[in-house]
This record gives C-alpha cells, sequence and structure tokens, in this order.
C-alpha cells in the first residue's frame, strides 16, 4: 500500500467510525517506519515518507479528534486549509520551558521559554519529545533511523539509546528518570513494550503486543493499550513483567492518564454514539463515566494536584478546550473561540495550560491561565 494510500485509510476511518479503523491506519503508517533496515536510498525515502504520513494522520485528529467527525474534516480539506505544522508540545519539570515538534522545514524538536522567547532546534528528522523528570534530557523517536535518541536540553550531548533491526519509537521516562519504555516491532500490528535504563543498556521485553505505555506515578506499574484478546482495552502490567491485568475494554486508541495520587485512571470509550471520558480503578474496579452532556469529549488530563480534569470537547458544535471536577462536576468551557483548540496541557505547578489552536489561521502552541484568562500564542507562522 502506498503512502497516500494510508492516509486515505486514515480519513475513511475518521469519516465512518468502525472499531479499530483508526488504529489499523496508525499501526499500518508504523510499519512502514519499521519495514526494512538497510541504508538503501529507496528503503529511506519510504521511511521518511511514512513518517510523514504519520505526522499527516495525528495533524488530521488534532483537528477532529473522534471518530465520526469526517464532515468537519473533508470540510476543511475541502477549503485547502493549512495542515498542522506544530504538534506535542510539552512543559519542562520546572515549567520554565516547552518542547515541541515543528514542520514547518522539517522535522524538527525546538524547545521555547514559557513566554514563547528563545525558541531553539535542538534536534532534526524526530518526533514525540519527551522531557527527562530532571529536565536535563528530551528523548524522541527518530524517522531517520527508526530509533530512540536522547538530546540535552540545551542541544548538546545528542545520542542513540537503542540500536535494533526492529523499529523503536514512543519513549516514555519513569518518574525517577532511571529508565525508559518504548514501543518496538517489526512490522504493524505486532508491537511490544520494552524497558531499558536510561543510558540504553539492559533492555528488555516487557510484554508483548502492547502499544502507549504510561508509568504510574509511583514508578512500579505500566499502564498501556492491547487489542491481545479482540477489542482495545487498557491494561496494567509490573515493571518486572508480573501482575499482567485488564482493566477496561472497548478504549479509543488514546493514551490512558494517571491520577497524579495513582489511584485513578482516565481514559476514552464510545458511548450512545458519541465519546465520552470514564475513570477507572487500577485493579479494574469503580469503573464509571464522568461525562454525560452528550457530545464528543477527548483527551483527558489531570491537574498537577488530582482535583481537576482538561479536555477538548464538540460539545457545543465547535471544539473547544474545558475543565471539570475529578468527579466529573463543574464542567466548563475555557476558550470559546471561533477556531479549533484541543491538546490541553497543564504546567507543572497547575497554573497555566499548554493547548494547540488553529484560531489565527494556522495551528499553533498557545498557552492561557488555568482559569482560561490570558490566552496568547506562543509560535507564529514562518518562525
Amino acid at each position: 500500500m502506498s503512502e497516500l494510500a494510508h492516509i486515505r485509510s486514515a480519513y475513511d476511518a475518521i469519516e465512518g467510525p468502525r472499531d479499530g479503523a483508526i488504529a489499523s491506519a496508525r499501526e499500518a503508517l508504523l510499519g512502514e517506519i519499521a519495514r526494512g533496515t538497510s541504508s538503501g536510498r529507496s528503503r529511506t525515502r519510504r521511511r521518511t515518507l511514512a513518517a510523514v504520513a504519520l505526522a499527516s494522520l495525528v495533524g488530521a485528529l488534532l483537528v477532529a479528534p473522534a471518530l465520526g467527525l469526517g464532515d468537519r474534516l473533508l470540510d476543511l480539506i475541502g477549503k485547502q486549509q493549512r495542515p498542522p505544522e506544530v504538534y506535542s508540545p510539552v512543559w519542562s519539570p520546572d515549567g520554565r520551558s516547552i518542547a515541541y515538534l515543528s514542520i514547518r522545514t522539517g522535522h524538527e524538536i525546538r524547545v521555547m521559554n514559557a513566554d514563547g522567547t528563545g525558541e531553539r532546534t535542538i534536534a532534526r528528522n524526530a518526533f514525540e519529545p519527551a522531557w527527562s523528570p530532571d529536565g536535563r534530557w528530551i528523548a524522541f523517536s527518530s524517522y531517520r533511523d527508526s530509533e530512540i535518541h536522547v538530546v540535552g536540553a540545551d542541544g548538546r550531548g545528542k545520542h542513540r539509546l537503542t540500536r535494533n533491526a526492529r523499529a523503536d519509537f514512543g519513549p516514555v521516562w519513569s518518574p525517577d528518570g532511571r529508565r525508559v519504555v518504548s514501543t518496538g516491532g517489526r512490522s504493524a500490528g505486532n508491537w511490544n513494550l520494552y524497558v531499558m535504563n536510561a543510558d540504553g543498556s539492559g533492555e528488555r521485553l516487557l510484554t508483548r503486543r502492547g502499544q502507549m505505555p504510561v508509568w504510574a506515578p509511583d514508578g512500579r506499574r505500566i499502564a498501556f493499550l492491547s487489542r491481545r484478546d479482540g477489542t482495545w482495552a487498557i491494561w496494567l502490567i509490573g515493571v518486572d513483567g508480573t501482575g499482567l491485568r485488564r482493566l477496561a475494554g472497548g478504549v479509543l486508541l488514546d493514551v490512558p492518564a494517571w491520577s497524579p495520587d495513582w489511584q485513578k485512571l482516565a481514559f476514552m470509550r464510545p458511548h450512545a454514539g458519541a465519546f465520552g471520558i470514564y475513570v477507572v480503578n487500577p485493579d479494574g474496579s469503580g469503573e464509571r463515566r464522568l461525562t454525560r452532556a452528550p457530545g464528543h469529549y477527548n483527551g483527558p488530563v489531570w491537574s498537577p494536584d488530582g482535583r481537576r480534569i482538561a479536555f477538548d470537547s464538540l460539545r457545543n458544535g465547535n471544539l473547544e478546550i474545558y475543565v471539570m471536577n475529578a468527579d466529573g462536576s463543574g464542567q466548563r468551557n475555557l476558550t470559546r473561540s471561533p477556531g479549533f483548540d484541543s491538546n490541553p496541557l497543564w504546567s507543572p505547578d497547575g497554573r497555566r495550560i499548554t493547548f494547540l489552536s488553529n484560531r489565527d489561521g494556522t495551528v499553533e502552541v498557545y498557552v492561557m491561565n488555568a482559569d482560561g484568562s490570558g490566552q496568547r500564542r506562543l509560535t507564529a507562522p514562518g518562525r
């Protein structure tokens, strides 16, 4: 299948909701990255194009994050709106800097001060930036060699962690910064989870048929998504590979979110033709739906104190960012803009939220106070 066909299959999946359709499209794209490890020009070009296609898929989901939104996505395509050029803004642990992915001139990881000044490029041919807990390093996936790399927050000391025949991507640091979990595999639909030391040594298979891992704040367990029993579900496993447990099934292909006290996980699931936000206890008990009003809900993220959850939603006909109490009460719209606003992320002190918005014509990184005031753009076209 060609790269363009992969993108089309992703669009088709968004236009017509089918169980696992987005997952299949994503895995097909990642499969292109994984296919072949030789340094020949045709193989390198295929992996590069596949990575661009993957970014296109992610960009489509940023604009239309829930299945069944094909009319809105196709409307955007029909108007020839520019595709997103920035992705994945992430706060540094001290809240002073923000890293993000830019594809304006190439796949670059850039770091800027929290006020948008001092922007600099620290890595190229990269995606999925992840800060180390001490703020000294940023791990990332490379579409040039399909390996995991790290680079200093100042752009120095870049080095490779993995050296495998398979594709490795999606690095996630342990809370103490001593280990990294990532996804790897040789073919689409056959992804496994691997754990290694922060210097790349001691790599071992954690579990087969898993992806989108996220460490529990206590550092002892990892939640991940798997379709090992025929449907997408959240699973939990100990860092030593023991205690595998299925927590919740029928979920959407999105990273589950641990509460800061590691007593709950928030996730997305279809309900009555839409998509709601749910929580579940780590032992699989206490599952309940937090969002009740009609409409699509997406991307729940906990505030650092665990008292609130931010998310984006189309409940009022436009993609906006909302916040609610941890029990689902007190839901309110923070952005109220005519553009699409999505992908909220709390600052470490809980006082600010970064998000993506196309309100000024192109998708850019914005920041606002936690109450929705003080909204302003941090990145700009052509920069």
